[in-house]
């Protein structure tokens, strides 16, 4: 009994042990992901200052896109720009079919209407043709501190996308990615090392 009691005890101090590993790595790995995603907040927060783009003529937002292509080539789901009242004024490569649609119900869009910072959306059907896709969202603001709309970067999901993100994921040094997933705010899959469960609702799994 008594071996069995110290069999058991052992046993569970070997399965804390674990557990704080992988919490930790799993730390590590999100302070790295942040780190590596950082730039390109930088560049759409730098092209959101442009008097070309803060102006919310959406003529001259079009052609300061196209200007700025190569810059924008990462974000392959697509850029776009969106009003003050959240319809999309602008976009690149050129979407006819969205242009004046109204995107104000978007969670990125009222997030930085109320605390006018860079956001991570969830997973969105916005993309090309419907696409998956992951948004970075930066303010576009005013020369006299108004708010004049929002800025986005798409990057595609699943196993046929070659995008920034997954580059990004898969620089990192800390952790094991063959078993390792990425889920946004609802519990969806970005990420996972077969790409076999992108998209998935995993919210249900404990760890998520």
């Amino acid at each position: 009994i008594v071996a069995l009691a110290m069999f058991f005890a052992y046993q569970r101090v070997t399965q804390t042990l674990a557990l704080e590993r992988d919490r930790e790595l799993t730390r590590l790995a999100a302070g790295q992901l942040s780190v590596q995603l950082n730039p390109y907040v930088q560049d759409l927060d730098a092209l959101a200052r442009l008097s070309a783009i803060n102006r919310a003529d959406a003529a001259t937002q079009a052609a300061a896109l196209r200007a700025a292509s190569n810059r924008l080539v990462v974000f392959d789901g697509g850029v776009v720009i969106l009003n003050s009242r959240g319809r999309v004024s602008a976009t690149a490569p050129e979407r006819a079919d969205i242009i004046g649609a109204d995107w104000s119900d978007r969670d990125y869009f009222r997030e930085i209407v109320a605390f006018s910072a860079p956001v991570f959306s969830n997973i969105l059907a916005d993309g090309p043709d419907g696409a998956n896709v992951i948004t970075i969202a930066v303010p576009v603001i005013g020369d006299q501190g108004e708010f004049r709309g929002v800025l986005a970067g798409m990057f595609k999901l699943g196993p046929t996308a070659v995008s920034a993100l997954y580059g990004s994921i898969a620089k990192l040094q800390v952790a094991d990615l063959s078993s390792a997933y990425v889920v946004d705010g609802h519990g969806r899959v970005i990420y996972d090392g077969e790409f076999a469960a992108i998209g998935q609702d995993v919210s249900a799994q404990p760890a998520v």
